[in-house]
């Protein structure tokens, strides 16, 4: 059975039911298992999109993939000095459709600033089985005036051999 690559879309929350969990991202478990927690009866019967949005959004700046492509970000001049110092990043467009994140495959468009540009931080990862380790396997930046600037690519001879561009 082959998962569709959806949209990671608000809060897991589509058409009154909740996104099974193999289509949150890892650590998005504690979110919803927050967001189910909620008592909307406690709020008149309303749900807050807000809060709900905020944990996802946690939720995705804890991941793994999340926090190694932004790491090999600050470690990279060339990022660094199209981009200028300090860096913000931004929060995810969850709508967005290059967004996406199932059993095996991640892959984000972090939006990302610094005083000289902005862009996109596309990263690109995967694991071998559910519960594995993930693996980067490309990070680029894309700025604003279209220059994509190579910051991380998997070697292909071991499969493990990290080289950076």
């Amino acid at each position: 059975m082959t998962h569709r690559k959806s949209p990671l879309l608000f809060a897991g929350v589509r058409a009154g039911g909740l996104f099974p969990p193999t289509l949150l991202p890892p650590g998005a478990e504690h979110a919803r298992s927050v967001a189910c927690c909620l008592d909307p009866g406690q709020r008149g019967g309303q749900w807050d999109p807000y809060l709900t949005y905020c944990l996802i959004q946690k939720a995705f700046s804890k991941a793994t993939y999340y926090q190694q492509a932004l790491e090999q970000l600050h470690g990279h001049p060339e990022a660094l000095e199209a981009l200028g110092t300090p860096l913000n990043v931004h929060c995810l467009r969850l709508t967005d459709k290059y967004n996406f994140v199932d059993i095996a495959e991640a892959q984000l468009k972090i939006p990302v600033s610094g005083p000289k540009s902005e862009g996109h931080l596309h990263v690109i990862s995967s694991r071998d089985a559910p519960f594995q380790r993930w693996h980067l396997q490309e990070v680029f930046l894309k700025l604003e005036d279209g220059q994509q600037i190579p910051v991380f690519k998997l070697s292909g001879n071991t499969g493990r051999e990290v080289k950076k561009e």
